[in-house]
């Protein structure tokens, strides 16, 4: 990373700059995933949505994998965390509230055009994100289409890796998924679980009789909408049957369902642990320990 500048543009949102320009007389890739004529041009700006509770240390870990993958093209990557408020924006305004706070983002992405931009998903928390962050897209460059440089109603996102989702609001998943992010010391662990899992618990009861729109759906919608990820592009989605926050039944009704919408190349990884293997080794958000050579050329593709 020291080849890198990191800079906060917001609470949830970073951006890392290039410290020197690429080197010369090197290939574009690494021997890891080498480009070929068969291969798209390099990204030169890489989205990461993180999933919840995600450190920096954790986001940091992939942007060093795609340094080694371009090595010399040196992409801008655009970092944008998420929590719990990203779940459950319900008022009207939401929307622009979005669009306030994912202001910086929306300006990096109107210097850089979509078949340029290489958006990686992670879990539930990077797919909301992900759905705000089209939502926003779409407020912003509806009323200042000056701003965006003439990209109105784009396809914004047309290159998605989607590692572990989407997935569904279900009680068990989701407090999975919410006892994941919590800090490790018992002394806080067990008691915020406690709160939040009855949070969770009131929330699905509500969600049901005032019949709430699931946050998951709607991010999982926006991910097959063909006005935002548009149909000639490409995803692969990385996923495991020992993931135990989104089941690979979630993930592959949702892939062919971008099948039979036509969008684009379609491509699936399944990152199951060999037996024997210890748990931590693949798994949720985990999928690039199983197997880093195939995960990384996967992404290559795209």
């Amino acid at each position: 990373m020291d080849s890198y500048t990191r800079t906060s543009l917001s609470l949830t949102i970073s951006l890392y700059t290039p410290s020197a320009p690429p080197k010369s007389g090197t290939e574009a890739t690494s021997s890891t995933a080498s480009s070929t004529s068969d291969q798209p041009a390099p990204p030169t700006l890489i989205l990461l949505l993180a999933w919840m509770g995600a450190t920096r240390r954790q986001t940091e870990s992939y942007i060093k994998g795609y340094i080694d993958l371009y090595t010399s093209t040196q992409p801008t990557f655009l970092v944008i965390t998420s929590g719990i408020s990203d779940f459950v924006s319900l008022s009207p305004s939401s929307t622009t509230d979005n669009a306030r706070k994912l202001r910086p983002a929306l300006d990096i992405l109107a210097t850089h055009a979509p078949e340029d931009t290489f958006v990686h998903i992670f879990s539930n928390g990077g797919v909301r994100v992900f759905s705000n962050l089209a939502a926003a897209y779409e407020s912003v460059s509806t009323t200042t289409p000056v701003l965006l440089s003439g990209q109105r109603k784009a396809a914004r996102f047309p290159r998605l890796a989607i590692d572990s989702a989407p997935g569904r609001l279900t009680y068990t998943e989701t407090s999975r998924a919410v006892s994941s992010a919590l800090p490790p010391s018992p002394l806080i662990k067990y008691p915020a679980y406690a709160f939040l899992s009855l949070i969770l618990a009131v929330y699905l009861g509500l969600k049901t009789v005032l019949g709430w729109d699931d946050p998951l759906e709607v991010g999982a919608r926006s991910l097959n909408d063909p006005e935002v990820v548009g149909r000639d592009g490409g995803r692969c989605y990385f996923y495991s049957n020992a993931d135990g926050v989104v089941k690979a039944e979630f993930v592959e009704g949702h892939a062919a369902d971008a099948k039979r919408r036509g969008l684009g190349r379609v491509e699936m990884e399944v990152f199951d642990r060999p037996v024997g293997e210890e748990k931590e080794k693949g798994g949720h958000v985990r999928h690039v320990r199983v197997d880093p050579s195939r995960y990384w050329g996967a992404v290559a593709r795209l």
